[in-house]
């Protein structure tokens, strides 16, 4: 994970010129339970203080995170979607919450269907600032998505490319204090009428990444 804090969040700092990566979410229920926190980082570890207590987080390798990003990037991007976030945002609220998996049909229009408890649903996405693509239709797991929703209600616009087998990468584009903060998601397919490989087996990923 690369990310950025302004300065005047610290009450103290040493820091040396290092990158580190780490589950996010665990990282965030952490600093929502501790009021404030000495961060040190040993070996493969984050540690966290507050007084008597100490929470460990083990970090990433950087190789690995960076491993999906090396996987997307090897096969040919063949759809390329561009739009405003609020429009892809109502669509998405009108899913049905109950469903278990979320399909996208790309040709030279952008549908979403999912079926539910209380039936089908079939949204188009109207408004799109570019589409590029050959024609695809992409299953994931809505549990799956639904890692995106928060970065989506956020942004500002929002960039979706598809490689050839299936894997689908996410930019959401977020103000910032004078800049945009890119937060980025490569979520794995479910099933897909496009050639599946091993890259079936690579779990999601957020990546953030502060853009002056």
């Amino acid at each position: 994970m690369n990310t950025f804090i302004p300065a005047e969040h610290f009450i103290d700092y040493i820091v040396q010129d290092q990158k580190i990566c780490l589950n996010l979410n665990r990282f965030r229920e952490i600093l929502e339970f501790f009021e404030c926190v000495n961060i040190e980082i040993r070996d493969a570890e984050l540690i966290l203080w507050f007084e008597n207590t100490r929470a460990k987080l083990l970090l990433y390798d950087e190789i690995q995170v960076d491993l999906l990003d090396e996987i997307f990037n090897s096969f040919e991007t063949e759809s390329k979607i561009i739009l405003k976030s609020e429009y892809l945002l109502d669509a998405i609220q009108e899913i049905d919450s109950t469903c278990s998996e979320i399909i996208f049909s790309i040709s030279d229009s952008f549908v979403i269907k999912t079926i539910g408890l209380i039936g089908k649903s079939v949204i188009q996405c109207n408004n799109l600032e570019s589409i590029e693509s050959k024609p695809a239709e992409l299953r994931f797991t809505f549990s799956q998505f639904k890692h995106t929703f928060k970065a989506l209600g956020i942004s500002t616009r929002t960039c979706i490319r598809i490689n050839s087998v299936g894997m689908m990468f996410l930019q959401f584009m977020i103000p910032a204090t004078d800049s945009f903060t890119f937060v980025d998601f490569i979520v794995t397919i479910f099933n897909s009428s496009l050639i599946l490989s091993k890259t079936e087996l690579v779990k999601p990923l957020v990546r953030l990444v502060n853009q002056h």
